[in-house]
């Protein structure tokens, strides 16, 4: 009986003692485990246990995934996460043979190429993918819709990246990715106050127009947290003309790399005329550019590549406007070289005038 007592204490006490061990056991192991969402959709689904099996159709996404460690999951991933350069993701996929699925568009993805893959889950861009859903639900896939490359906040991102907590059980690693974001913010929102109040217009395309980010987009988000105020006042993503852009009259032009080199995406620029307009242009990197399109983890840079971008074309303007470039010390000295040559050879004349009266 003293035995059976001992027991029974030693039970209901090892979950308080050591939640945190038991937590890890459930969440690493393929016991069942149902956990509840509701998804970017607003829909309801139910995961009878910890996702083994995951298919990603979005580069934001499957950084997501990387970014929490939840690679050893990944069996499918979209064409553009393929070739992702970042957390090592295109190395790995490759490596580890996870299946090229097509995409990132819907009407690219291959659901055969999925079928086969036999996924637990696949998750899916709300924005780019909502078309498939019929699909999905007709070959009785599992899937979840986040916001992905549709986000327009940084919420969205902290919705995202809560869904894959819930899931795998990372709640700590979520929250702690929230703090360091929130703070990159506040710190750089610190060091554009001189800034603050500039009108700024961010190109995104030139096709058939110059597209740029408007309101109630993920970059309009991003420059408002900063203390910078996006002129382009329609919603969503729209083509405007120089005339347009004039009428906006920001104070400074931000063009994310398209396709190609950042060398075509000037050139692409120059083609608009939108350097005529007398208002400084910055072309981003590659990886600044990113970024800013691609709403997951990399959004933890976007403030200091924002921040460098403008400190460095305003202060290199300014100095050029008040004589101050980096060419003017080379400037004077080569002034005063000459000077000194004129006076020498001068001297050296006059020299020999007088020496000839003196002969």
């Amino acid at each position: 009986m003293r035995f059976i007592l001992i027991t029974l204490c030693l039970l209901v006490l090892t979950p308080i003692v050591f939640p945190v061990s038991v937590s890890l056991a459930a969440n690493n192991s393929a016991e069942p485990r149902e956990v509840y969402i509701e998804d970017a959709l607003n829909r309801k689904v139910v995961l009878k246990r910890v996702p083994e099996r995951v298919v990603s159709l979005a580069p934001s996404i499957t950084e997501m995934l990387f970014y929490l460690d939840l690679q050893r999951y990944v069996v499918g991933v979209d064409s553009i996460s393929y070739s992702d350069p970042y957390l090592n993701i295109s190395s790995y996929v490759k490596e580890h043979e996870v299946t090229d699925v097509g995409g990132y568009w819907w009407s690219a993805i291959e659901v055969e190429k999925i079928l086969e893959l036999d996924p637990e889950l696949v998750l899916a861009d709300k924005g780019g993918h909502t078309p498939l859903l019929e699909v999905f639900e007709r070959y009785n896939i599992t899937v979840i819709y986040l916001n992905g490359g549709s986000a327009r906040s940084l919420a969205d991102i902290y919705f995202d990246l809560g869904i894959l907590a819930t899931i795998y059980g990372l709640s700590e690693r979520a929250s702690e990715f929230m703090d360091l974001v929130d703070n990159a913010f506040a710190q750089y929102r610190d060091l554009l106050k001189p800034y603050e109040g500039l009108k700024v217009l961010v190109v995104v395309g030139v096709y058939n127009g110059i597209w740029v980010a408007g309101r109630a987009t993920f970059i309009d988000d991003v420059l408002s947290r900063l203390g910078l105020v996006n002129v382009a006042n329609s919603a969503g993503w729209y083509a405007v003309d120089l005339e347009k852009i004039s009428e906006l009259n920001p104070d400074i032009v931000i063009a994310t790399q398209m396709a190609g080199s950042r060398e075509e995406t000037i050139n692409a620029l120059h083609d608009t005329g939108i350097y005529d307009l007398g208002v400084p242009v910055i072309v981003l990197s590659q990886e600044a550019s990113d970024s800013l399109q691609r709403p997951g983890p990399l959004i933890q840079y976007a403030p200091s590549h924002i921040y460098n971008a403008i400190t460095s074309m305003l202060q290199t303007q300014n100095a050029l406007e008040h004589g101050q470039g980096t060419e003017s010390p080379i400037t004077e000295l080569s002034l005063i070289a000459v000077a000194f040559i004129a006076v020498f050879v001068i001297g050296v004349f006059i020299g020999f005038v007088i020496r000839g009266r003196k002969l």
